[in-house]
């Protein structure tokens, strides 16, 4: 289900000896006065280093150029999250002993540990391990609000694009696994909801994980969102796996490691009690997102979101990575057992849930976006097939910067557009 991690692939015999090059450049960038420690959690595109004095202080971050850290993107994500997002300085470029670069990031230590610390992954929970997790959920909606009430402006020469795109990766995943056709069904229906013009498209983390949240140890609050590297501005909830997915790291707030069980693959189960910590969730986001006190209207904007969430695990876990990260149109094979799992016996559960559904524009009025920032992704003129998809999820999300870009000859959208009621 996880991959190796790509920096070390890419630097292969030499990933030793770059990895403590990295720690005495950061020994000379932070000074003498700094004792400095490797991060617990290394992630896919990095590798971090804290400088501490008494108190831990600063952290610099080792990259390669697809984990670069966008200015823009930074810029946007502190205009939406405030704090929790940590301040980035480009300090410049360090090299491997075999030459290549990688880029220097330095940037402030936030406060408060990793989800992972905290929560943990057992699967058996008492009232009070629930009752933590309720609170983790909560903070989690809240955070997914603050993008959901300002959304960002795309092209629709652009949301056709990613249309036909998304469209595109659901065929190839039919063809590999044909048993999930239900889920694939579903995705195929209301794609072209989602890159419609009444979806709202966010700024999205594109790798929301245990090791990327920070949460406050007494009252679980979210102190910090790191690891911008990816982000970029997407259909809404595009990132909710995080929440709603049962198995290993596509559901680390709702499922837990199963020590009873003998197999490894079947560890990983939903909480007893998933769906009371789904609607805590779906409760805080209405309230925090001012989403109407209107059954259907909420029902509605729930189930495009889980839709969204459905498609990008699609994404995320069917197919096979490059060295640079992006995603290519190879399934994989070691998540077939996997896929079918989350996905399998899916069809009475997505008639129970599509009950009720109704068509609503899911898009706010100009006046109540809140929000007039530009959109922050790649031109046109710097894409190839997958090879800008520096996020690493499958798609090139090409929102524009004050530009338009070229409109395709022919609309290729599936000729299946009606949505399930």
């Amino acid at each position: 289900m996880s991959w190796p991690s790509l920096i070390d692939a890419l630097l292969e015999d030499e990933r030793d000896a770059t990895y403590a090059k990295c720690g005495e450049v950061a020994r000379t960038i932070f000074g003498e006065n700094f004792a400095v420690k490797p991060v617990k959690n290394q992630g896919q595109l990095s590798y971090t280093f804290v400088g501490a004095t008494v108190v831990p202080k600063f952290v610099l971050s080792f990259r390669l150029e697809a984990g670069r850290i966008d200015p823009d993107v930074s810029r946007l994500a502190k205009e939406i999250h405030g704090d929790l997002v940590p301040d980035t300085e480009f300090c410049g470029h360090a090299q491997t002993p075999d030459g290549k670069s990688l880029l220097v990031y330095k940037m402030p230590l936030l406060p408060g540990k990793d989800f992972w610390s905290i929560a943990g992954p057992d699967f058996h929970l008492d009232e009070g391990a629930v009752a933590k997790r309720k609170a983790m959920v909560k903070t989690l909606a809240r955070y997914f609000a603050r993008a959901y009430i300002k959304p960002q402006t795309v092209h629709p020469a652009v949301r056709r694009k990613d249309e036909e795109d998304a469209l595109r990766r659901v065929t190839i995943m039919r063809k590999f696994l044909p048993e999930i056709s239900a889920v694939l069904d579903e995705l195929e229906d209301n794609i072209p909801i989602l890159f419609g013009p009444s979806y709202r498209f966010v700024l999205t983390h594109a790798n929301l994980s245990g090791a990327s949240v920070l949460l406050n140890e007494t009252t679980y609050e979210i102190t910090g969102v790191v690891d911008w590297s990816g982000a970029s501005v997407r259909p809404f909830a595009v990132d909710l796996p995080s929440l709603f997915l049962a198995g290993g790291a596509g559901g680390w707030w709702l499922t837990g490691k199963d020590g009873d069980s003998e197999k490894k693959d079947h560890a990983w189960r939903e909480y007893p009690r998933r769906g009371e910590l789904e609607e805590a969730f779906w409760a805080e986001f209405f309230v925090a997102a001012r989403v109407a006190d209107y059954a259907p209207e909420r029902r509605t904007r729930r189930w495009h979101a889980e839709v969204a969430g459905k498609l990008a695990t699609i994404i995320r876990f069917g197919f096979n990575r490059r060295a640079d990260g992006s995603v290519s149109d190879r399934p994989l094979q070691e998540n077939r057992d996997l896929l079918r799992a989350w996905f399998g016996n899916y069809k009475a559960e997505m008639d129970d849930e599509s009950s009720g559904v109704d068509k609503l524009p899911l898009f706010c009025d100009k006046d109540e976006q809140g929000s007039d920032t530009e959109d922050v992704a790649t031109t046109e003129e710097d894409e190839g097939d997958d090879e800008d998809d520096d996020d690493g999820d499958g798609i090139v999300w090409d929102t524009v910067v004050g530009g338009v870009p070229e409109t395709h000859s022919g609309d290729q959208r599936s000729a299946r557009t009606r949505h399930r009621t």
